[in-house]
């Protein structure tokens, strides 16, 4: 079984690497991101179980990014959990549909007890509305027809034509 791939989204350094970390000893596998805007192209690179998404970024901050997810229906059931220097009734406020939330600082073994809580939960609703483990698949080739078709896109008309013939 593959191991379960976690995006942590945070601009603080420090905050990632340590979450990197610890998760990676648990024997997932983690990506990382500075801000919203990156967090997206990495969700588009590779299937993700969970984000970890931090609220306050520069450039595209987590409720905007989260938001964003919602909206696209490849993205829109990925588990997120937040974290936040904020209280979690201002984050209630800025993003909706998150399945955790942990306040900073937060303690390590809190974070792996809702990333594992959350995993589950996910993987027990993903049996329950009977969709394949192929899920992951379905994402990649969603976001390489997306890409190939914001490349085709990009061409002059004449580029497109000539390709096709």
């Amino acid at each position: 079984m593959n191991p379960k791939t976690i995006l942590v989204v945070d601009d603080e350094f420090y905050t990632a690497e340590i979450l990197s970390s610890v998760l990676e000893d648990e024997g997932f596998r983690v990506l990382t991101a500075v801000n919203g805007r990156d967090g997206l192209d990495k969700l588009k690179l590779s299937p993700i179980d969970l984000v970890i998404l931090d609220i306050m970024m520069p450039i595209m901050n987590g409720a905007e990014m989260a938001r964003t997810m919602r909206g696209d229906p490849v993205l829109a059931n990925v588990p997120v959990l937040i974290t936040s220097a904020l209280s979690e009734a201002v984050a209630q406020e800025m993003v909706q549909r998150y399945q955790g939330f942990l306040r900073k600082p937060f303690q390590i073994q809190s974070v792996l007890a809702q990333v594992r809580t959350i995993l589950q939960d996910a993987d027990r609703q993903m049996a329950r509305v009977g969709r394949p483990e192929s899920i992951r698949q379905e994402a990649r080739e969603h976001w390489s027809g997306r890409r190939l078709a914001e490349d085709e896109n990009a061409r002059s008309p004449e580029e497109n034509q000539g390709e096709r013939r």
